[in-house]
């Protein structure tokens, strides 16, 4: 389930467990990121429920009344690394755009689906429900702004 990983990453570092994968980012100097800022499109009904902010590293949970959560993850490389989990086992990994920047998304046997893209020195990712599709991840990726 890792080599879709491995062919779409260039300066990696994975770790197989298994029962799921660590993928290590290395630092990209061409271009600048950002870490603080919001989605300005989520689906109908989710708010911002819970924000957590580390030393380049920002958690971003947003609800819906039925208590559904989309999580938006961004963290900063440190010494040229950044620490993401990501369970590959049986997900179904697929190269996409965002925006400019190409993304991985994942379809994960848990039934979310996830999406993870760099943005200069930044990871991204965001997790939701399946049932919300894979249009609706990218417009949400896509409107991520300050």
């Amino acid at each position: 389930a890792v080599s879709p990983v491995r062919r779409f990453l260039q300066n990696y570092h994975l770790n197989d467990f298994g029962r799921g994968s660590e993928v290590s980012y290395e630092r990209d100097f061409r271009e600048k990121g950002y870490l603080h800022g919001r989605y300005n499109y989520l689906p109908e009904g989710y708010v911002l429920a819970d924000e957590t902010e580390y030393i380049g590293w920002q958690i971003l949970v947003y609800r819906n009344a039925d208590g559904d959560e989309i999580v938006c993850d961004t963290q900063r490389f440190r010494e040229g690394r950044a620490d993401i989990i990501l369970n590959t086992e049986n997900a179904v990994i697929e190269e996409v755009a965002v925006g400019n920047t190409e993304g991985m998304y994942l379809e994960m046997q848990n039934g979310d689906i996830a999406l993870q893209w760099v943005t200069g020195k930044y990871v991204n990712s965001i997790f939701m429900p399946e049932r919300l599709g894979k249009e609706e991840l990218l417009r949400v990726a896509e409107s991520r702004g300050p």
